[in-house]
């Protein structure tokens, strides 16, 4: 067996508890929306969830007239508490 025949590491409770959490409280996007992106989630399913909920937030940010920019700075004012 090869190096490439291995999965790379992963964790699918935490790509669950990822996806329930947004899913829970929509407030902790602007934590992750940075950080995280579906090419992150190992399983497929997961991208294709993480992803609606990426579309969902563009779309309501546009509504509400957030910037990805004025998200990028709250996480950063968090960050330095």
């Amino acid at each position: 067996m090869s190096l490439l025949d291995l999965a790379p590491p992963h964790s699918v409770e935490a790509e669950q508890g990822v996806i329930g959490g947004l899913m829970l409280d929509n407030s902790t996007w602007d934590l992750i929306a940075d950080v995280l992106s579906a090419d992150d989630f190992f399983r497929r399913d997961h991208r294709l969830i993480y992803q609606a909920i990426e579309q969902l937030a563009s779309l309501i940010l546009q509504f509400r007239g957030k910037s990805h920019k004025s998200r990028r700075n709250r996480f950063n004012q968090r960050l330095a508490k």
